[in-house]
């Protein structure tokens, strides 16, 4: 697995605490449209001390292959994040799975942003990490995550009642799901 990846218009890349003022940035830009889909953040979420421990913690479960998250960059601007796209809950055998995970700036969706870089991040995943099935769970209301995910090609598996904490409730998430197209053998 690489720590980068180019698409067409998009730079994928694994950062680390060094960037956490880029990342502290995107989150505090996308606080209001991110925080109602997400879980409560610790006091120091918003800060750049708080992104920094984040950055490494993600940076270590990186090298050790256990969680996988992209920050999405416009090749005419390396600097400003665009979004994110992660895989947790790595599996090997015999799974080979892992959970999508993504956000796109609030002022970037329309621009196709999110599916070059899910697109490519999936591929890379697909690819060089050998995932057989990637899945991802989408809150029914939010019907714009549901539209972008169905036409990526995932397929809704079905409803999963109050199985994610949400702002201390209990949410209902669809169950989407994809498989490796690239026929290629499974390890890792």
């Amino acid at each position: 697995m690489k720590f980068e990846y180019e698409t067409k218009h998009l730079v994928l890349r694994v950062l680390n605490e060094n960037d956490a003022s880029i990342v502290y940035d995107f989150v505090t830009r996308n606080k209001a449209d991110f925080e109602k889909y997400e879980p409560f953040h610790s006091p120091d979420y918003y800060t750049e001390a708080g992104q920094a421990s984040i950055l490494r913690a993600e940076y270590k479960a990186f090298l050790n292959l256990k969680y996988v998250r992209f920050y999405v960059f416009d090749k005419k601007n390396p600097f400003k994040v665009l979004g994110t796209v992660s895989y947790s809950h790595l599996r090997n055998s015999p799974y080979f799975s892992a959970i999508l995970g993504y956000k796109i700036d609030k002022d970037h969706r329309r621009e196709h942003v999110g599916l070059e870089a899910v697109s490519g991040a999936n591929n890379a995943i697909f690819k060089d990490l050998k995932v057989h099935r990637l899945e991802c769970f989408i809150m029914p209301e939010n019907q714009a995550s549901i539209k972008f995910i169905e036409r990526l090609g995932f397929k809704r598996n079905g409803l999963l009642e109050k199985s994610i904490e949400v702002k201390g409730k209990w949410e209902d998430h669809y169950l989407y799901s994809t498989l490796n197209p690239h026929k290629l053998k499974m390890y890792f």
